[in-house]
């Protein structure tokens, strides 16, 4: 079980690899489909996609644009910037991130996580039963914690700016 949990977790790294080299269709758009949700537990499976779709309405609220020149990547490029040169919105690109559960991995075992990435993958990891425990919980926390993500994955570093910081202020920009 062990093994098939780190697979994963090492194929869904791989995907983000992999995407992370070929171009971006800007045309591309979430919806609410989700078909890069990779979650096999419905009930997880479920509050992914659902917190996507608001997510995604997060987004597309006009308030939320200037985040995305505010925040820069580890060279000082704003996700702004990055997004135009894939020639994709913000709502586009959040419709190519891959989620996966990583409720066996240490990361979601510490307080208060409800998913990780590393920088610049667009491999975001869910922690399962947690998430949709918060998703029931708090709503608009976990919406900014997609959002959060999604930053990451555009190349957004941590500390700084802090965690706390960066989820105030997606809530602050884009909380309709």
């Amino acid at each position: 079980m062990h093994n098939a949990g780190a697979r994963r977790w090492v194929i869904g790294l791989l995907a983000g690899v992999v995407l992370v080299n070929h171009p971006v269709d800007g045309r591309q758009t979430s919806g609410g489909d989700w078909p890069r949700v990779q979650i096999s537990d419905p009930v997880t499976r479920d509050a992914a996609k659902r917190a996507l779709t608001a997510a995604s309405a997060w987004l597309a609220h006009p308030n939320c644009a200037p985040l995305f020149a505010e925040f820069q990547d580890s060279t000082g490029i704003p996700l702004q910037e990055r997004l135009r040169q894939m020639e994709t919105t913000p709502q586009g690109y959040l419709g190519l991130v891959f989620f996966f559960d990583g409720a066996q991995h240490p990361t979601c075992k510490r307080d208060g996580i409800l998913a990780f990435t590393a920088v610049g993958s667009r491999t975001v990891y869910l922690c399962g039963r947690e998430f949709e425990r918060a998703w029931k919980r708090d709503r608009r926390e976990v919406q900014a914690t997609i959002i959060h993500e999604m930053l990451h994955s555009l190349g957004l570093g941590e500390n700084p700016p802090a965690p706390r910081d960066i989820s105030n202020r997606v809530k602050n920009r884009c909380w309709q």
